[in-house]
């Protein structure tokens, strides 16, 4: 599977990397949203910060087997509303800052449940 992370901190989006990397996922990362139309070509996952979330529903409206991951510093209150009515956005992962990846270990049971549905991830 392809994964597509739109990331603007440059440390933040090579850990993301390794962490799909790692879980068996072919991941590209790109800090410029007007990069995004172009490299989503074949992607089965795109993955954002909240940030970016209008991005995100475009992409997902225009490629309904694509998948949505998306991750926030923020409240999650903002976020809700590019979730609801979205279910191919299939999580939200908070963080501590702008300056800080999600949490290794929930990326990591996220993307091997995308990989394998059929048996949880497990």
């Amino acid at each position: 599977m392809r994964a597509l992370l739109l990331e603007r901190n440059k440390i933040v989006s090579r850990r993301l990397v390794r962490y799909l990397t790692c879980a068996g996922f072919e991941a590209k990362a790109i800090e410029d949203p007007k990069e995004a139309e172009v490299n989503l070509e074949g992607i089965d996952v795109f993955a954002c910060d909240s940030f970016d979330g209008d991005l995100m529903v475009q992409a997902l409206q225009s490629r309904p087997s694509m998948r949505g991951l998306l991750w926030t510093a923020e409240p999650m209150t903002p976020t809700l509303r590019h979730v609801v009515g979205h279910p191919q956005i299939s999580n939200v992962f908070g963080r501590k800052s702008f300056e800080a990846a999600p949490r290794g270990w929930e990326v990591m049971m996220v993307a091997r449940r995308l990989l394998r549905p059929q048996d949880g991830g497990a």
